[in-house]
């Protein structure tokens, strides 16, 4: 009998019987191995009836590991997808917190800017504002004062002005 060094991590190392095609099957394991109808043990049957129940059950065995190893590895891609979805949802957060931050800071630049506009630029507007009416005003009074001079006559006098 040689023997198969098996890790199932790197740390914990066994070795393993292995059998060769020139050694006799050890059926005392195989006799000792409970089957489903019961807990008894297959001593009771031959060396080969052993045998073949023994590999029957280790199919079996092998079948349901290898099918919880699928099932295993598509929790696995799942679990990756979900970290993958978290990881991408995390980066979105980080840029709409900045986002935020930047509308915040374009915001406070904004109010700033109304700010100034109504205590500043408003009064100075409202200030131009009458000045034209007044010069308005004085322009239109200045015209009417040209348009009664044109009308007088040359024989009237005019009223001087001192």
């Amino acid at each position: 009998m040689s023997f198969l060094t098996l890790s199932i991590n790197e740390s914990d190392l066994h070795e393993v019987p292995v059998m060769q095609a020139n050694e006799r099957v050890p059926v005392t394991q195989a006799h000792a191995m409970p089957v489903n109808e019961g807990s008894s043990g297959i001593g009771n049957r031959n060396d080969f009836d052993a045998i073949n129940h023994t590999m029957a059950l280790s199919t079996q065995a092998m079948t349901a590991v290898s099918n919880m190893a699928r099932r295993l590895q598509a929790r696995v891609q799942e679990n990756q997808q979900w970290r993958d979805e978290v990881c991408l949802l995390k980066q979105q957060v980080v840029n709409m917190c900045k986002e935020k931050k930047e509308l915040k800071r374009k915001n406070a630049q904004l109010e700033n800017a109304v700010q100034y506009y109504a205590t500043v630029i408003m009064p100075r507007l409202t200030e131009i504002e009458n000045r034209e009416r007044h010069v308005t005003e004085a322009h239109e009074k200045l015209l009417r004062e040209v348009k009664k001079k044109k009308s007088v006559k040359p024989s009237e006098k005019l009223p001087v002005i001192e």
